[in-house]
């Protein structure tokens, strides 16, 4: 018998490690979400502190 484990590491969907300004990202994120653009422009711009995938990490 043979088992599959699939694993979250980074977060719930491909759009959490996306790497962009605030602005773009929020219209990319409003694209799979019910959120107000202006609500995730500015979630983002408080809490994305990174710019590059080894400061991510």
């Amino acid at each position: 018998m043979a088992f599959h484990v699939t694993s979250v590491v980074i977060s719930n969907c491909s759009l959490s490690v996306a790497i962009a300004e605030p602005q773009i990202l929020a219209d990319i994120f409003q694209r799979v979400e019910t959120l107000s653009h202006l609500l995730i422009a500015k979630w983002l711009k408080k809490l994305v502190s990174w710019q590059t995938p080894a400061e991510y990490l």
